[in-house]
């Protein structure tokens, strides 16, 4: 879904999860690739939830969450990495 689809409260949860992802991914040392390996995704798809261009599955979300041991309810609110 191109990203001027995404609208409101929507668009801030994805964009909020998109900088959580990839803030705990830098931190961690970690490529997209790794990452989406380690997620059972795709790179591409990893690529859009980090660019807050797509709506995300809530399982998608779990995957991430559990590859850094948070909740998935801090990967969609403001999270201090």
């Amino acid at each position: 879904m191109p990203k001027s689809r995404l609208r409101g409260e929507a668009a801030t949860i994805h964009r909020t999860l998109g900088r959580n992802v990839q803030e705990l991914r830098e931190a961690a040392g970690m490529s997209q690739e790794r990452l989406a390996k380690l997620c059972g995704l795709s790179r591409s798809y990893l690529s859009l939830i980090e660019g807050a261009r797509v709506n995300v599955t809530l399982g998608a979300v779990v995957r991430i969450a559990r590859v850094f041991d948070v909740e998935a309810i801090d990967l969609l609110t403001t999270y201090n990495c």
